[in-house]
């Protein structure tokens, strides 16, 4: 049985951080224009050029794409959409490991929370792992939160 207060507003947010957005945006991108470079997609969706290097730079560190050798600011995919994962998405752009909400320590008083917040955590990737960069495609509004 829920409760009155929880039934009433959630009490936090599960949401993708901003640069795992934007590297779906890229990827997305590459996808539907691949030939379309950093500065096309800096001018078309606002974001300055330096970040989408950083992030085209965490996202061929982490193997999902490549620049030919021919071209200095066009990346390709290295995988078909079918096969990048959100999962791996996250994986390649959120490089460092985060403690779970602020618990850094395991004392027996918070032990139960790592336990609640470890099968939270578990829960999102099964979900991220279920949806790749082909679902995003065939969804007719994969942009509308940007």
């Amino acid at each position: 049985m829920q409760s009155q207060i929880s039934a009433q507003k959630p009490l936090f947010s599960l949401d993708l951080p901003l640069n795992v957005k934007y590297a779906l945006l890229v990827l997305l991108e590459l996808v539907t224009h691949p030939s379309a470079s950093i500065d096309e997609m800096a001018t078309k969706y606002l974001i300055s050029k330096p970040y989408l290097e950083w992030i085209c730079a965490n996202l061929q560190r982490g193997g999902l794409i490549d620049k030919p050798k021919e071209a200095e600011e066009i990346y390709a995919l290295n995988f078909q959409p079918k096969q990048i994962t959100l999962l791996d998405v996250v994986r390649a752009i959120e490089t460092q490991a985060n403690p779970v909400m602020g618990f850094e320590t395991y004392s027996p008083d918070r032990r139960l929370i790592h336990q609640i917040w470890h099968e939270v955590r578990t829960a999102a990737q099964n979900t991220l792992q279920q949806y790749t960069l082909e679902d995003l495609c065939q969804k007719p509004n994969a942009y509308d939160w940007h």
